[in-house]
């Protein structure tokens, strides 16, 4: 089950990255480098999902990272969420630096979710975020 929650929200969208930098073992090191940079709380625990790109979720008690890579398509959706106040800038530059981001979206909001943890619910959430994820990539406009 998710909980609202009130604090710091952002979704950083990028793409046309280099697809060496988005393959599984990459995301799965760039996700625990910003984990520790987000107050994310007790109980930090990691879990991945691979269907030849990677996503990757660290959560705590109080927040979660996720990097959700797609090599193939070179995109990149980064989600941060942590109760009350959080690092914006300093995260957000060195996801810039990590992936050499030039232009990219990024959207920030002061409400988001906690998730519960356990490997079943949390492979459930990584595979619908994913989802949204590829979604939220797609071009609209053709």
């Amino acid at each position: 089950m998710q909980r609202l929650a009130y604090g710091t929200h952002i979704i950083v969208g990028a793409r046309r990255l280099e697809a060496e930098r988005l393959y599984p073992a990459e995301t799965a090191a760039a996700a625990r480098e910003l984990a520790g940079m987000w107050p994310l709380g007790a109980g930090v625990r990691a879990y991945d999902v691979e269907d030849g790109g990677a996503s990757v979720i660290s959560l705590g008690s109080q927040g979660f990272v996720v990097l959700h890579a797609f090599p193939e398509e070179r995109w990149l959706v980064a989600v941060a969420f942590a109760v009350g106040e959080a690092p914006v800038t300093g995260f957000v530059e060195r996801i810039e630096q990590i992936y050499d981001l030039g232009v990219y979206d990024l959207q920030r909001s002061r409400y988001g979710v906690l998730f519960q943890h356990g490997l079943e619910a949390v492979e459930r959430l990584l595979l619908g975020e994913r989802f949204v994820a590829r979604a939220r990539m797609v071009p609209s406009v053709g």
